[in-house]
């Protein structure tokens, strides 16, 4: 059984989507190969409740240049402060359903409507996994979501 089919029944079928995406924003799935997973955390059967603290999605992909990777993505209009304690509860998810021995990279992923890109810079936020520190990372609606998870910070 690979990971993705492992994770995939982990979770109830009504929370699981093809792609990531909001209804005034949608991102790329160009460059990302199968297979992968998308869990949206605002539908029913979602493992977070609807009053716990959450990010929109978390993303399993079985192989971005040889090692699985997963993220979690918070959908916002424009940059908030509190899209950083969102995915952060997304990657407490993530650590409790990812294999502890399992080496994958992790992308902390803030998908905007829009924001001006010379600010981008001031925004140094950080989300924790494993005890690592991860650099959020922005992009914006019609982004492929693979530069987010390719880029360093």
């Amino acid at each position: 059984m690979s990971l993705i089919e492992k994770i995939r029944s982990e979770y109830r079928k009504t929370c699981i989507v093809d792609k990531p995406e909001r209804s005034d924003c949608v991102l790329s799935l160009r460059g990302i190969s199968k297979p992968y997973l998308f869990i949206d955390l605002d539908l029913r059967g979602s493992p977070l409740g609807p009053n716990d603290k959450k990010c929109d999605f978390l993303v399993y992909i079985d192989n971005v240049g040889e090692m699985p990777c997963v993220a979690s993505l918070e959908f916002k209009s424009t940059w908030r402060g509190k899209i950083v304690e969102q995915l952060q509860a997304g990657a407490k998810e993530l650590e409790y359903r990812v294999p502890r021995d399992l080496q994958c990279r992790f992308r902390p992923i803030g998908v905007l409507g829009n924001f001006p890109k010379n600010k981008r810079k001031e925004i140094r936020q950080q989300v924790s996994f494993r005890d690592q520190e991860e650099p959020v990372r922005i992009i914006f609606c019609g982004d492929q979501l693979i530069k987010a998870i390719l880029r360093k910070k």
